[in-house]
């Protein structure tokens, strides 16, 4: 689609010039979730070209995608998302796969951290586990937890350990985990 057929369909969407835009001068960590695994080459350049590298993150359930990623933008975060589901399947299959992996996925995180040259895991919230946050900060690596927005799911999030949680109701959640001593942070979710 072209962007003005996309402007037309969606006139608030943002190109990553404008996103950056938005953020100009900002301390705001930006993370990039890539949805489409073809577009890894146009977004690593993208990204290869900031000055702030260090201000950008990008995440995907694609390996493939994050190793150009770490090829063509070495000095920008790579964050894993959990669990990998094959393209086009809905959201049922992935909370299906986040349950089913749960008790798996902790023995499996060197692996799949190493692979991809993962600073972070982005991880569906029903695969979130003690264990798995324990194993990622054993290996220095924090967890962010997706997508949370109840106040019951933060306080989980932040019980078992998650650094980051992502949401698309960040006032709410701040509130949730500042009613108790928890360590995650509300991150919106764009």
């Amino acid at each position: 689609m072209s962007l003005a057929g996309l402007r037309f369909a969606d006139p608030d969407v943002l190109t990553l010039d404008e996103a950056a835009e938005v953020f100009d001068g900002s301390t705001v960590p930006t993370l990039v979730d890539l949805k489409d695994p073809r577009d890894a080459e146009a977004v690593a350049n993208w990204l290869a070209q900031r000055s702030d590298p260090e201000r950008w993150a990008i995440c995907t359930d694609d390996l493939s995608a994050l190793q150009v990623a770490r090829d063509r933008a070495p000095d920008v975060q790579r964050w894993r998302s959990l669990p990998h589901v094959a393209p086009g399947r809905g959201e049922g299959v992935r909370r299906i796969a986040a349950c089913a992996l749960r008790s798996t996925l902790p023995a499996r995180l060197r692996r799949l951290v190493e692979e991809a040259g993962a600073t972070a895991l982005s991880v569906d919230r029903w695969a979130v586990t003690p264990r798995l946050c324990a194993a990622a900060h054993a290996l220095g690596v924090e967890v962010a937890a997706w997508t949370v927005n109840t106040e019951r799911s933060a306080r989980r999030m932040s019980a078992c350990g998650a650094d980051f949680i992502t949401t698309d109701r960040p006032e709410e959640m701040q509130a949730a985990l500042a009613s108790q001593d928890g360590t995650a942070t509300a991150r919106c979710d764009g």
